[in-house]
């Protein structure tokens, strides 16, 4: 594949506080600030690259050689996916479209020169760190032409696609077991999984990025595709293993539509009466008595 060269020209800083160098669908980017760098760069050569965040801007230095000052961009709004702050947040690694590129011996050091974090990037626990592990089973992503996420809103008609196309169940299940593995532990939300928990992510990390505040309708989207598939499949075996997973959960959206009015039977329902909560919406409604079925069948056996 050949460089943009338009839009990736050679020897120059490029800059952006959008979501990326590229426009996506719904994902607008405003656009790319250009900094020519007049020092060599040479390929297949370690090279030393620093940012120091000021007042004035992002000091961006090459080898210990300021090569650029950028300024700080506007005010940004907190949304789901950011903060609004110009100088907290997150960092990552890669190349642009074809390009590739290696990092080694990353450091972050805090104004007072404490030294906050340190990682050469070279041991297999870094893959999962930064989510590019592999994954340890199958999922069915939401949309690989731009997302390549798992959203549980979403999943209910994932369950429905995939019966009258591929018929590849292990997807499902590997969705499912994948979804429950960043379950709620404890707390108010106790029971909640993230609306679109992070792919290839390290266990340990999920309450780094507590998503499953947003968007509780998804709650009840993910247990009626679950109920879809058993609807489905009849798979008492493969729904099994997460037969506790889908109490907690139920029993938490329960709670939470009762305290809205949006829930006609009992206000605090124990696991035992998890098949007397209700759905509006007849589909799903028909999914949860399919779930009402499987944990019959799960609690004779």
């Amino acid at each position: 594949m050949i460089t943009n060269r338009t839009l990736l020209p050679p020897n120059t800083l490029i800059f952006n506080s959008g979501w990326s160098l590229l426009n996506q669908t719904s994902l607008e980017t405003p656009a790319n600030q250009y900094y020519p760098v007049n020092i060599t760069s040479e390929e297949d050569k370690w090279h030393r690259i620093s940012t120091k965040v000021t007042e004035n801007g992002y000091e961006v230095f090459v080898n210990d050689t300021l090569i650029a000052l950028i300024p700080l961009p506007p005010p940004g709004t907190s949304s789901f996916f950011a903060t609004a702050s110009r100088y907290v947040g997150t960092w990552a690694f890669g190349g642009c479209q074809e390009h590739i590129t290696i990092y080694s011996n990353f450091t972050v050091t805090a104004k007072n020169g404490t030294q906050t974090y340190q990682n050469l990037i070279t041991s297999d626990d870094t893959l999962s760190e930064y989510i590019v592990a592999p994954l340890a089973g199958s999922v069915c992503l939401d949309g690989a032409k731009r997302d390549r996420l798992v959203w549980i809103g979403d999943f209910y008609h994932t369950v429905r696609v995939v019966a009258y196309s591929t018929v590849r169940w292990d997807q499902i299940l590997g969705s499912i077991k994948h979804i429950f593995g960043d379950q709620v532990d404890e707390g108010p939300y106790a029971g909640f999984v993230p609306i679109s928990p992070s792919l290839s992510f390290r266990p340990g990390y999920k309450n780094a990025d507590p998503n499953w505040t947003d968007l509780v309708d998804y709650q009840d989207s993910f247990l009626a595709g679950i109920g879809k598939y058993f609807h489905y499949t009849g798979d008492v075996n493969g729904l099994k293993p997460f037969w506790e997973h889908i109490k907690k959960q139920t029993c938490q959206q329960a709670s939470s539509l009762q305290a809205l009015g949006l829930l006609s039977h009992q206000a605090n329902p124990s696991s035992s009466q998890v098949e007397e909560s209700e759905i509006t919406s007849q589909s799903k409604l028909e999914a949860n008595f399919s779930l009402v079925g499987l944990g019959g069948l799960i609690e004779k056996n």
